[in-house]
């Protein structure tokens, strides 16, 4: 790998943790924020950043014979892509990152 400074891939890792332990106690907040709104009873709270409400968004459990299909669907893009059959459609680059779990 040519001779990189590693402060910029480390003020990387540093916002990834940080997005991750923000993602956590926003999931925290808006739990205990949606169980407030359901137990005093109320539909919607304005604030000057916005408006919080609750809303409902259903998930389905399909039958057995469309999981299937699903699967079938899966194995055959596989093939595809294995035999040439299928094309690229399109090639991006994008930095990945997989931190070392911490202990």
């Amino acid at each position: 790998m040519p001779d990189m400074k590693t402060q910029k891939f480390e003020e990387y890792e540093n916002i990834d943790r940080q997005i991750k332990e923000l993602k956590k106690q926003k999931k925290a907040l808006g739990e205990e924020l949606a169980a407030q709104l359901n137990r005093e009873k109320i539909d919607n709270y304005e604030t000057d950043g916005g408006k919080f409400y609750l809303s409902m968004r259903p998930t389905y459990e399909y039958s057995e014979a469309l999981q299937n299909l699903e699967a079938d669907v899966k194995v055959k893009k596989k093939e595809e892509v294995e035999s040439g059959v299928a094309i690229v459609k399109e090639n991006k680059t994008t930095l990945s990152f997989r931190g070392k779990k911490q202990t």
